[in-house]
């Protein structure tokens, strides 16, 4: 094996040459085997990877829908309090317009109950 080294002269004899290639060629299989799998073993880590993050993508995702359904219940249950508010400001303001005007009406009329009762139910 001593005419294998790249500063050496080419082996005499064709069985010597045969025998160098094939060395050299068994070393550049297996280092080659070893950068495959060590690139394989990055790829299957690599793939997890963007497995576990579509999973937690998915459950992100299915969280934020969930929010945003509550957040929409919560706008509506709010615009019915303000609309409620509203319409228990303007009744106030009627009663003290006709409690200085002299008149005398039941403090809650028939009419607001009847509007605003359903919807204090509901909340």
């Amino acid at each position: 094996m001593a005419g294998c080294g790249p500063h050496y002269q080419l082996p005499p004899d064709r069985q010597a040459w045969t025998l160098c290639v094939a060395v050299a060629l068994g070393v550049a299989v297996v280092v080659l085997a070893v950068v495959l799998e060590r690139k394989g073993s990055e790829l299957k880590q690599a793939l997890a990877n963007i497995t576990q993050l579509q999973d937690e993508n998915m459950v992100l995702k299915a969280e934020m829908v969930r929010q945003q359904e509550q957040l929409r219940d919560l706008q509506s249950s709010r615009d019915k309090l303000q609309l409620q508010n509203r319409l228990l400001q303007e009744q106030l303001q009627d009663m003290k317009s006709q409690h200085s005007g002299g008149s005398r009406l039941p403090a809650v009329s028939l009419s607001l109950l009847a509007l605003l009762l359903p919807g204090m139910l509901c909340l």
